[in-house]
């Protein structure tokens, strides 16, 4: 899950450093279909600001889930370690008395 979408902080990360060393009368262009639209400066860096929060929103959400899970995992692995152990007693016990019959 996170490296999908783990990549994608970097790609909006780009535009957002751009927007660093640009002045606010440069024109800034946004692809709409196969045409390039002129869109206001600040609300470009309002957009990649807002989708670089979503992201990083996403990406925090996503490692939580593995954490959460992960931990899921080592509980369902200790239960069936301790059954598995309690079978191979129960069974070594019933061979046991089966062979001093």
């Amino acid at each position: 899950m996170r490296s999908a979408i783990s990549p994608r902080p970097v790609v909006s990360g780009h535009p957002a450093q751009e927007f660093d060393g640009l002045a606010d009368d440069e024109p800034v262009y946004k692809m709409v279909g196969p045409v390039l639209a002129l869109q206001d400066v600040d609300e470009a860096r309002s957009l990649v600001d807002r989708r670089i929060g979503m992201i990083t929103t996403e990406i925090a959400k996503a490692e939580d889930r593995v954490k959460e899970l992960s931990a899921k995992e080592e509980t369902v692995k200790e239960t069936v370690i301790a059954l598995q152990q309690k079978h191979a007693k129960a069974s070594a016990s019933a061979a046991a008395s089966g062979a001093s019959s």
